[in-house]
Protein backbone atom coordinates (compact mmCIF):
# COMPACT_ATOMS: atom_id res chain seq x y z
CA UNK A 1 0.00 0.00 0.00
CA UNK A 2 1.28 3.48 -0.83
CA UNK A 3 0.57 6.72 0.96
CA UNK A 4 1.79 10.30 0.72
CA UNK A 5 2.65 12.43 3.73
CA UNK A 6 2.91 16.23 3.61
CA UNK A 7 5.85 17.49 5.67
CA UNK A 8 6.49 21.09 6.67
CA UNK A 9 10.05 21.83 7.72
CA UNK A 10 11.13 24.45 10.30
CA UNK A 11 12.36 26.73 7.51
CA UNK A 12 8.86 26.74 5.96
CA UNK A 13 9.58 24.43 3.03
CA UNK A 14 6.97 21.80 2.26
CA UNK A 15 7.90 18.38 0.90
CA UNK A 16 5.93 15.22 0.24
CA UNK A 17 7.11 11.76 1.23
CA UNK A 18 5.71 8.78 -0.65
CA UNK A 19 5.95 5.54 1.28
CA UNK A 20 5.17 2.04 0.10
CA UNK A 21 4.47 -0.74 2.56
CA UNK A 22 4.19 -4.43 1.84
CA UNK A 23 3.79 -7.06 4.55
CA UNK A 24 7.03 -8.88 5.24
CA UNK A 25 9.23 -6.34 3.43
CA UNK A 26 10.99 -3.15 4.55
CA UNK A 27 9.31 0.16 3.73
CA UNK A 28 10.39 1.96 0.57
CA UNK A 29 10.10 5.75 0.48
CA UNK A 30 11.21 8.84 -1.40
CA UNK A 31 10.77 12.60 -0.85
CA UNK A 32 9.58 15.07 -3.49
CA UNK A 33 8.96 18.78 -3.88
CA UNK A 34 5.39 18.35 -5.14
CA UNK A 35 2.53 16.02 -4.31
CA UNK A 36 2.07 15.11 -7.97
CA UNK A 37 5.70 13.93 -8.23
CA UNK A 38 5.21 11.77 -5.14
CA UNK A 39 1.99 10.32 -6.54
CA UNK A 40 3.61 9.45 -9.87
CA UNK A 41 6.49 7.70 -8.10
CA UNK A 42 4.12 5.70 -5.91
CA UNK A 43 2.01 4.64 -8.91
CA UNK A 44 5.07 3.18 -10.65
CA UNK A 45 5.03 0.40 -8.08
CA UNK A 46 2.23 -1.62 -9.61
CA UNK A 47 1.72 -4.29 -6.98
CA UNK A 48 0.62 -7.64 -8.29
CA UNK A 49 -0.44 -9.69 -5.26
CA UNK A 50 -0.91 -12.87 -7.26
CA UNK A 51 2.64 -12.97 -8.65
CA UNK A 52 4.19 -11.18 -5.65
CA UNK A 53 6.10 -8.90 -8.02
CA UNK A 54 6.43 -5.16 -8.60
CA UNK A 55 7.28 -3.95 -12.07
CA UNK A 56 7.86 -7.57 -13.03
CA UNK A 57 10.64 -8.05 -10.45
CA UNK A 58 10.58 -10.20 -7.32
CA UNK A 59 9.93 -8.18 -4.15
CA UNK A 60 13.26 -9.16 -2.65
CA UNK A 61 15.10 -7.53 -5.55
CA UNK A 62 13.31 -4.22 -5.02
CA UNK A 63 13.46 -4.02 -1.25
CA UNK A 64 16.57 -5.91 -0.28
CA UNK A 65 18.77 -5.39 -3.34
Amino acid sequence: MAYIQKRQHPNGNITYRARIRVDGMPDKSATFGTRSQAKIWAQKFDWNKVEKKWLGKPLTDLFLG
